[in-house]
């Protein structure tokens, strides 16, 4: 078994949802979804920190064997590994861990990757214009070179265009939170209260809410300040619709 599947079975196990388990850990619920996606890797604090809130061992959650086999091999007694208590453990526990992340990374090597971007083109207010620091790297859509690289999920697989995005601010929250990674979608569709990156025909853009479309206008709001504003459709060049992890599908 994968760390991420080790992971949200014993999650399930213990009747925590992904919400509860992201709340009592002190993370978001997006970075909690891509551990146990098996796009994300789990670091030290962390690892003890949920062996602690799911009341077993880490290396429950680190092995690819059963865990009563791993278990045994480490000399560790189920529901009472303390780090504080058996510190001869912890250099065996992370070599573990640097394993299974090699593993993970061998076993994505080969999927589809998608661009993850950090760029001032996601902001509320007011529309931005493109920096001389940015390059066209999108049909429409001025960005940085990519900042990471992520398998890309299979929802998007086909979707041309398609880029994650590394939330830094607190424009989108609390739906969208800093740290968590969200998906621009061009193709999905807009639904009221969704947030979008709008492009306009002179390549300004902004991050809005999408209140509603008559066919010839689309009406926008800014989530910041909740001024509405309404656009014919001539002056929008592109609609980035923006998802997290749970809303792809």
């Amino acid at each position: 078994m994968s760390v991420a599947k080790n992971l949200r079975l014993l999650r399930r196990i213990r009747g925590l949802t992904l919400e509860e388990l992201s709340e009592q850990v002190g993370i978001s619920v997006s970075y909690l979804s891509r551990i146990e996606s098996g796009n994300r890797r789990v670091t030290e604090p962390l690892l003890f920190k949920l062996s602690e809130l799911l009341q077993c061992d880490p290396t429950e959650i680190l092995s690819d064997e059963p865990p009563e086999k791993q278990i045994a091999s480490l000399g560790f007694t189920s529901l009472s590994f303390h780090r504080k208590n058996q510190p001869e453990k912890v250099s065996e526990l992370m070599e573990l861990l640097e394993k299974v992340a090699g593993q993970l990374q061998d076993s994505t090597a080969s999927l589809p990757k998608i661009p993850v971007f950090t760029s001032h083109y996601f902001k509320n207010n007011p529309w931005t214009s493109q920096s001389s620091s940015e390059t066209s790297t999108l049909d429409g859509v001025p960005l940085s070179e990519p900042t990471d690289w992520l398998p890309c999920p299979p929802e998007l697989t086909t979707v041309q265009n398609a880029f994650a995005y590394n939330v830094v601010n607190d424009d989108m929250t609390p739906r969208y939170n800093p740290g968590d990674i969200v998906f621009a979608n061009p193709q999905k569709p807009l639904m009221p209260g969704c947030f979008a990156l709008v492009i306009k025909q002179d390549d300004t853009s902004a991050l809005r809410q999408f209140v509603k479309s008559t066919g010839d206008t689309f009406t926008l709001k800014s989530y910041q300040d909740g001024t509405e504003e309404t656009l014919p459709m001539s002056a929008i060049k592109g609609i980035y619709r923006i998802v997290g992890s749970r809303e792809l599908a």
